[in-house]
């Protein structure tokens, strides 16, 4: 689906394939729940199943949640670009595939009853740039799972987010390349 300036969705049911956002700075595209009095778990959010992808350009995603976030991604590729991701009852952004690559850039996390990003450590999060997070209450921080990180990933400090680690990060060496993982 590719949406117009200025549409207004509300949450109405389960779709898959590819999800395209455009708006603009005066015109924005919002996400959110269908209820008159909306709170944080009104609806489920946006998944992206294993074959879905999203990108999205000033857009609002607001009182999701369901069980993973307001975005939640099996997928491979997740852009999103002056955006706000705001009022989860879970995350703001969860991406569950080990392989896939988050673009967020100049967006928002705010008030968020989880962490404002949660990924896997192998994610490719080096086009997550410029973006701020406040009030959420788990921490204003991406929230990395345990796991390997089996390629070259650099996790960026021009973020304006800390980095909180749940458990062991492995760095796997392949046969031909050593992988390396760069904070900056």
């Amino acid at each position: 689906a590719h949406l117009q300036i200025g549409t207004h969705v509300s949450y109405v049911g389960n779709h898959r394939g590819v999800l395209i956002a455009q708006g603009t700075k005066d015109s924005i595209i919002t996400f959110t729940s269908a209820s008159n009095n909306p709170e944080p778990g009104s609806w489920n959010g946006i998944f992206f199943h294993k074959l879905g992808t999203g990108a999205f350009h000033n857009c609002s995603v607001k009182y999701g949640g369901g069980t993973y976030g307001n975005i939640t991604s099996s997928s491979t590729i997740l852009t999103m670009d002056s955006c706000s991701i705001d009022s989860s009852s879970t995350n703001g952004i969860t991406v569950t595939n080990s392989s896939a690559v988050l673009t967020l850039q100049n967006s928002t996390l705010n008030g968020n009853r989880g962490y404002p990003i949660k990924v896997h450590p192998n994610v490719d999060i080096s086009q997550v740039l410029g973006n701020a997070a406040t009030n959420n209450d788990s921490g204003n921080c991406c929230f990395l799972t345990n796991g390997a990180i089996r390629a070259n990933r650099i996790w960026p400090g021009a973020n304006r987010l800390d980095y909180k680690v749940a458990g062991d990060v492995i760095v796997y060496n392949s046969i031909t390349e050593a992988n390396t993982l760069t904070i900056r």
